[in-house]
């Protein structure tokens, strides 16, 4: 972590930080996003989550002369930088990227967005009905904020702008990731979306794997390219996959892509003492419903109400249940002796 991004994480309380989704960008990730987009000499560059504005000091780093302009929600946050930084052409302003729909206003833009979940999206609603209106389609209540971010961010680039982004990888296998693609696909091209296998020296507190997408608001690329980060240090940038724009379905999981010249198991080469899993059983996931202390029972509480033995069924709740690696029927019963969670 960089050095003023130290100092603000020992100031705050680590539940500040997650009241908003603050993760930061460390400068060597800073420095080859901006790269790209400067190579179209941007006149205007916008950062929406600004933090502790590592994506500003990189383009002064590079001495790139251009109107940065900042959005900053969490005033503690924006009040720490302005004590601590040099704000030399900066347009910094503590206020809620949500609060202003601007279209088509900046010539490049580059983020790493807040990471919460839809849960804790505070206003989700309001901006989802926005988002809905300004792209003409209906977008998931279960969007997370950064891909609101970013689609927010879309319809703000200018034609021929670039974006830069900083996404949890996950919206590339989502249902609520769909519009997100499909919105990419329509409005411009995707020059390359790179995985970061080097997680922890990227965000050292963050629990989710990210990617970095480079966007164009232009039809001038006609392939989308897969890579991975497999090393921060150095940043070895290798390419796995890449793909012609109009052959590509938003509806896939892009996840996939990534694995594409990955070692491939010919099953018919396989040594015969390898079987199918279903010669040892079913197996289901459960209906995640986040309410197992209603869903769940142990023996008693069967007893209790009075459930018959065909209303139950059998329910490993928890991985730590399982305690080795055979588990079997005496086990089981030895769980519903012991009136465990297990109905």
């Amino acid at each position: 972590m960089e050095a003023l991004e130290k100092r603000y994480t020992n100031y705050v309380t680590n539940d500040h930080r997650k009241k908003y989704g603050q993760f930061y960008t460390i400068d060597k990730i800073a420095d080859f996003m901006v790269a790209w987009i400067i190579e179209n000499n941007p006149l205007t560059i916008y950062d929406p989550a600004f933090g502790m504005g590592a994506f500003y000091r990189s383009v002064e780093k590079k001495n790139f002369k251009c109107d940065f302009i900042a959005s900053e929600i969490d005033k503690v946050s924006y009040d720490f930088y302005c004590k601590n930084s040099n704000n030399i052409n900066l347009q910094l302003t503590c206020e809620d990227y949500f609060s202003k729909w601007d279209i088509e206003k900046y010539d490049a833009i580059v983020c790493n967005p807040p990471y919460l979940k839809f849960q804790n999206f505070v206003n989700r609603k309001i901006v989802i009905d926005k988002l809905s209106f300004f792209i003409s389609k209906k977008i998931s209540g279960y969007i997370n904020m950064a891909s609101a971010f970013l689609l927010k961010s879309i319809i703000e680039l200018k034609k021929n702008g670039r974006l830069a982004y900083i996404m949890p990888v996950e919206f590339l296998n989502t249902g609520y990731g769909n519009t997100v693609k499909e919105i990419l696909l329509k409005y411009g091209s995707v020059f390359n979306i790179i995985k970061i296998e080097d997680e922890k020296k990227t965000f050292e507190d963050a629990v989710t794997t990210v990617c970095i997408i480079f966007f164009e608001k232009s039809t001038n690329i006609d392939f989308i390219t897969f890579s991975k980060i497999s090393s921060i240090e150095n940043m070895n940038i290798k390419r796995y996959y890449c793909i012609n724009r109009d052959a590509i379905d938003f509806r896939q999981k892009w996840i996939n892509f990534f694995e594409k010249n990955e070692t491939v198991v010919n099953k018919d080469k396989l040594d015969n003492k390898f079987v199918p899993l279903s010669q040892y059983g079913k197996f289901k996931r459960g209906i995640a419903t986040g309410a197992n202390e209603f869903f769940t029972l142990r023996k008693s509480d069967i007893k209790k109400i009075g459930l018959s033995d065909n209303e139950v069924s059998y329910c490993i709740t928890k991985s730590n249940q399982v305690k080795t690696s055979i588990f079997n029927n005496k086990l089981l019963k030895e769980m519903s002796d012991n009136d465990e969670y297990i109905y």
